[in-house]
């Protein structure tokens, strides 16, 4: 889950509890408070849930494995590693070239 999932979540999640308050209790309030603890009984359980996303079993695996990075990417070009375009990606691009210019 995103960041931009919670937040929505989050603010759909918190409008219903506090129009739904209001309505059951009629005091703006009580509505506002309900609001503020179901927002952070959310919090609570977002935690909970990072900490457990961590450290679940196949959370060392994903930890290990370094990114691949695109051929004549940024951080090739800074690392050094290898030129900027090796001959077989010289050679697939005049191929693609060519059947574009049919």
């Amino acid at each position: 889950m995103n960041v931009l999932q919670f937040l929505v979540g989050m603010l759909t999640m918190s409008f219903i509890v506090a129009i739904s308050t209001y309505w059951a209790t009629g005091s703006i309030w009580k509505a506002t408070g309900g609001t503020v603890i179901a927002l952070i009984v959310l919090q609570i359980g977002y935690f909970a849930y990072l900490l457990w996303a961590a450290n679940r079993p196949g959370a060392e695996a994903a930890e290990d494995a370094t990114p691949r990075a695109l051929p004549g990417s940024a951080m090739e070009l800074v690392s050094g590693s290898r030129a900027f375009f090796q001959p077989s990606e010289i050679n697939w691009r005049r191929r693609n070239a060519a059947k574009t210019n049919r």
